[in-house]
This record gives C-alpha cells, structure tokens and sequence, in this order.
C-alpha cells in the first residue's frame, strides 16, 4: 500500500491537478466551468476534485496534495507558506425559510433573532470569521435556540425543513430558492473568497487555473 501510494503522488503531481473546494454554491455554479476551460488548455492532464472542510484542505494544500483550495483570506492569511487570490466579496445573510415572518424583511437585526431557532455551523468547519459571527449570536440572543450541522448543505436542508434560520457568507448560498430566502444580516464584516495555492509552488498549472478562474469570476458570475 506504501509503495502503490508513493506511485500515485508521483502520477499525480506530473500529470494531474487536484482542486479542493468545500461544495458552496459559487463553486458548484463556477468551478464547472472554470475547469472546462482549463481543460481546453491542457488535454491531457487528470483532473481530481476534493471535497472536505476548511481544515482538511488546508492542511492538505500545505502537505502538496492540493495544488489549489477555495478558501476565505481569513482562514489562510495568517499561513506564511500560502498565497491567496481573490474571487469573490460577500457579507453575510440569513437564510430564512419562505413561510417564516421574517422571510420578508429587507435586512435582519440582532434583535429579530432573540427568539429564534438558529442553525450554526460546527466549530471545526468555520473559517475565523464565520465562528466569529457564531460566537456574537451565541452571545447576545441568550433566549435563541441553536442547533449546529456539519456541511452547508445540511444548513440549507434544515432551513428547507423549517427547522430554522441559518446565517452564512451570500457566496455560500443559492441566491433564488423556491423554499427559502436570503435576507441581509445587520453585522459588519467584509468576506472575500477565492483560491489559496502554495507560495513557492512552480507548478505553471497552479498559475493558469488561477486565471481561467480569475477571467470566469469576473466575466460570468
């Protein structure tokens, strides 16, 4: 099993490119395309996807078994072995089952939440700033009743199901949802997303994805 494992890192880093991403909405919107027109540049190289948390891609870009990961600049830019580059900016929203009263308003204050039933994210899959905002309502609307799930998905299923409102990035989430809505959150604090890649990487390929995501970003979403 060693010997097979040290064979296909070999294969992998001369004749593929392995991109992590955590499953958000801008990435199961853009990255099919982006990989396309990557593909169109190189034909012949092997394309592989993993799809794991914050955490696990990151540590598996630093161990070079990423070449490129979605992240947000506050989860990597503290790496000094890591570069970052901006995709998208966003705030964060709440995500508000269609028939609940506050699925109508234009923005969500601290105080419409107090009584509410409120979906987190586990700590374990939360870049800084997104336990930070965790931490702030887990604080302030002591009479809120939370619950905590283990992928995006499973938050937007919760909200789907009514069993509450869930707060995240706007980028994270599927802006036109028959079942649900994405209403503003009343909380300062600017995201950016895009792709983090290993500072001294002289993989070429490293360097092209990142424009064919750059142009895709800027153009089409």
């Amino acid at each position: 099993m060693s010997v097979e494992r040290i064979r296909f890192i070999n294969e992998r880093k001369n004749n593929s490119f392995t991109i992590g991403y955590t499953g958000t909405f801008f990435e199961t919107q853009s990255l099919p395309k982006i990989i396309s027109a990557f593909k169109k540049l190189h034909p012949q190289i092997k394309i592989y996807l993993k799809n794991f948390n914050y955490n696990i891609l990151k540590k598996d870009l630093l161990n070079d078994e990423c070449d490129v990961i979605f992240q947000t600049i506050d989860s990597v830019d503290k790496v000094s072995e890591l570069k970052f580059t901006p995709l998208k900016q966003g705030q964060f929203v709440c995500i508000i089952p269609k028939e609940h009263l506050l699925s109508h308003a234009k923005i969500i204050n601290l105080t419409d939440l107090m009584h509410e039933n409120i979906i987190l994210l586990n700590a374990n899959q939360c870049p800084p700033k997104q336990l930070r905002v965790q931490r702030w309502l887990e604080t302030n609307c002591s009479n809120a009743i939370f619950s905590y799930s283990d992928s995006i998905m499973l938050s937007h299923t919760m909200v789907q199901g009514g069993l509450g409102i869930s707060v995240m990035p706007d980028f994270v989430t599927m802006k036109r949802q028959s079942d649900f809505r994405v209403v503003p959150l009343n909380y300062q604090e600017d995201l950016i997303y895009g792709l983090a890649s290993l500072i001294y990487s002289k993989n070429e390929l490293v360097h092209e994805f990142i424009t064919c995501a750059i142009r895709y970003s800027s153009t089409n979403i």
